[in-house]
């Protein structure tokens, strides 16, 4: 079993994500206090690819955990010695279509010493791959709706080689993972509700609700004060990254059973140099830093606020919580 990412690190491993509020990366394993099997689109995800030929799609917004559940899921498959699980990021430095073609054969085949510059000879090599080793492929790619935005031409090819491969006896599966885009990238692509290839599943990340974190909160070996859960309850929206990313910073600082009033100084726009935003969280840093770069953003994020009463008198007692200065 191969299971790689760009810089061939084991997916436990932080990845090098470059500065920019479009991907802040998962929140591993390790800092993550809730478990995988809870998580519908995990199970969702385990039981599609319990079976050879899928097609399928993760989306939904940032920081809902669906990288983290990706490479979850490919930890587990990764268990299956027949199984070549192979996990990548894509970025804009791979649109270039030789560059793509080979950076795959690089990653599937780390061994390979022959050319690979099209879908065609991709194929052929996971041929002579499959006939070594016995090991079926199953692809996942990260950031998947840039291919698209990037380059519409390769996302064909690509498309193409999807369709000419889910035959072929080398290929087991796929996963294309990323934001909103991909629900209609069929749509955009074409025009029309018909498709460059045919998607099994698509699975879209939804945030938790209140019961299922309250569950979360009791099955831990912590005990959470009750204003302290009401409070990452509310804080995180029920967005996967940020309710982990929360528990993982109060029971490592301790803040599990503080007031409310100590946490004010962690959780200030003002606050960002924090534990919690320079190590736990670091999104909110780069859209600070967005929104002095482009102050007008600013008017628009408090409006929004606004409109969903996220600021507002009817949360006065977090209200220092969630100002925006």
């Amino acid at each position: 079993m191969l299971l790689k990412t760009k810089d061939r690190l084991s997916v436990q491993q932080p990845l090098q994500i470059k500065r920019g509020i479009e991907h802040q990366g998962p929140i591993y394993e390790s800092n993550y206090h809730v478990p995988f099997e809870s998580i519908e689109m995990y199970k969702e995800l385990i039981d599609q690819f319990s079976r050879e030929g899928v097609i399928s799609m993760l989306y939904g917004p940032r920081q809902y955990g669906k990288t983290s559940v990706a490479l979850a899921l490919a930890r587990e498959l990764s268990r299956n010695q027949n199984l070549n699980v192979c996990y990548i990021i894509f970025e804009s430095s791979l649109s270039r279509i030789p560059n793509f073609w080979t950076y795959l054969a690089t990653y599937i085949v780390p061994d390979n010493e022959s050319e690979v510059n099209s879908s065609i000879d991709l194929r052929r090599l996971m041929g002579l791959s499959y006939a070594k080793t016995g090991k079926k492929l199953l692809l996942m790619i990260d950031e998947f709706d840039l291919l698209l935005k990037c380059n519409v031409q390769l996302f064909t090819d690509f498309a193409n080689f999807l369709r000419s491969s889910i035959v072929s006896d080398w290929f087991y599966g796929f996963l294309g993972i990323g934001n909103y885009e991909l629900s209609n990238l069929v749509l955009k692509m074409t025009g029309n509700s018909g498709g460059p290839f045919n998607v099994d599943k698509t699975v879209l990340a939804v945030p938790f609700n209140e019961n299922q974190m309250m569950q979360f909160f009791h099955s831990l070996q912590w005990k959470f004060r009750e204003d302290i859960m009401k409070l990452i309850i509310d804080y995180s929206g029920g967005a996967p990254g940020v309710f982990v990313s929360l528990i993982k910073f109060a029971i490592d600082f301790g803040y599990h059973r503080k007031t409310v009033r100590d946490w004010v100084n962690h959780f200030h726009f003002e606050g960002v140099s924090s534990e919690y935003y320079a190590c736990y969280n670091k999104t909110y840093i780069r859209i600070k830093q967005d929104i002095e770069d482009r102050p007008y953003l600013l008017e628009s994020l408090r409006n929004a606020l606004k409109s969903n009463k996220i600021l507002g008198s009817e949360r006065s007692h977090y209200h220092e919580l969630w100002t925006i200065h």
